[in-house]
């Protein structure tokens, strides 16, 4: 076993050795990433697998959905600091996967199907939560329809296909880091549950009740639409994208 400032070295993000050190959600940035390391230098030295440290992950983000179902703003502060949680040992399992040299198409499944079932339940907890709260039934469709949609966006992400990925969108911000700022900062919160629930509990906070319009609604079907277009939409596009590319090349070859 290697000692604990080496483990830190080689096997956090954050570290200088790291050039991709600066990516990645704030939190896990600023926190995450530090505080992960001692749990996962613990869990290492007592041969704990990444896989077994993913399912913490999902029983953990999971619980903190299900709550979410609950219409109370004390359920939104403890999704947030489930998932934060969550994310804590989503840092660790990667950090073990390094230590371990345990890399394997089963382990990156698992951790991607693990992804799309948290995002997945997350949309129908909270379509289901504002049902509950305005009777309507349509946020109960809008939540089939963003979990149906975030199983395409976790792959989109992973991939690295995202429309913030593709070269039209990046040129946008290549010489402006403002607008670089506000592209990553939008898809930061479509994309990581804590952020966006972070804003939910603000709009919450600040909702005036002499305005009938009501933000926390408005930010889910804002929430559903981007993300449906992103990745299912987006992901029929580069399909049909590439089927025209290799029908055009065989049609030249030929």
């Amino acid at each position: 076993m290697i000692s604990q400032k080496e483990f830190y070295e080689l096997y956090n993000k954050n570290s200088k050795r790291n050039i991709s050190r600066n990516s990645g959600p704030i939190d896990a940035r600023l926190f995450l990433r530090n505080l992960s390391l001692p749990i996962a230098y613990l869990l290492a030295k007592n041969n704990v697998s990444a896989n077994a440290v993913t399912v913490v992950f999902l029983l953990i983000a999971l619980a903190g959905n299900f709550l979410l179902v609950i219409p109370s703003v004390f359920t939104i502060i403890l999704l947030i600091i489930f998932h934060e949680v969550a994310w804590l040992f989503d840092c660790v399992d990667g950090q073990l996967a390094r230590y371990h040299g345990t890399f394997s198409k089963y382990g990156e499944n698992f951790d991607t199907l693990s992804h799309v079932i948290v995002s997945g339940t997350f949309m129908l907890a909270f379509g289901t939560r504002i049902y509950l709260e305005s009777g309507q039934a349509m946020f109960l469709l809008l939540g089939g329809i963003g979990a149906f949609a975030k199983a395409f966006e976790q792959q989109l992400e992973i991939s690295k296909k995202s429309i913030s990925e593709s070269p039209k969108v990046k040129s946008m911000y290549y010489h402006s880091k403002i607008r670089k700022y506000i592209v990553y900062g939008v898809q930061t919160i479509i994309t990581e549950i804590r952020i966006f629930s972070i804003v939910v509990l603000i709009l919450t906070l600040i909702q005036p009740n002499t305005i009938r319009i009501n933000f926390v609604e408005l930010s889910f079907i804002a929430m559903v639409l981007v993300v449906f277009l992103e990745s299912f939409v987006y992901k029929i596009y580069l399909s049909i994208k590439q089927l025209g590319f290799v029908e055009r090349k065989v049609w030249k070859g030929w």
